[in-house]
């Protein structure tokens, strides 16, 4: 059997600020959307811009380290795992999720 991988790196901004939630577990995890956005011409010739959003989770040191320093706006740079799971809405319906999972983050800086 081969190896597989399942690693993404992605770099844009945040569109809120982060979430904290503190488990009964004990564990903190942060949750935060970060929009990457591409460019491209349309057919008349205009460039149109297209933001895709992701769900990002931190989790342990990780989120500890940088909860107080993401704010809405930042730019930043994940790397990490993707991670898909069901989970039931409100209304009893099944949902899918995929969310990154992040290893390592860093500030990208203003530009």
């Amino acid at each position: 059997m081969k190896n597989s991988i399942n690693k993404v790196a992605i770099s844009g901004f945040l569109g809120t600020d982060p979430v904290v939630r503190n488990l009964k577990s004990g564990k903190t995890m942060v949750s935060i959307r970060l929009g990457s956005v591409s460019f491209y011409k349309d057919k008349t010739g205009s460039w149109v811009s297209n933001t895709i959003w992701h769900q990002v989770v931190l989790w342990k040191a990780l989120s500890a380290a940088l909860s107080d320093q993401l704010k809405k706006g930042a730019r930043i740079e994940v790397a990490g795992r993707l991670n898909s799971r069901m989970y039931t809405d409100q209304g009893g319906q099944r949902r899918y999720m995929t969310q990154i999972v992040a290893s390592d983050i860093s500030l990208a800086g203003n530009g």
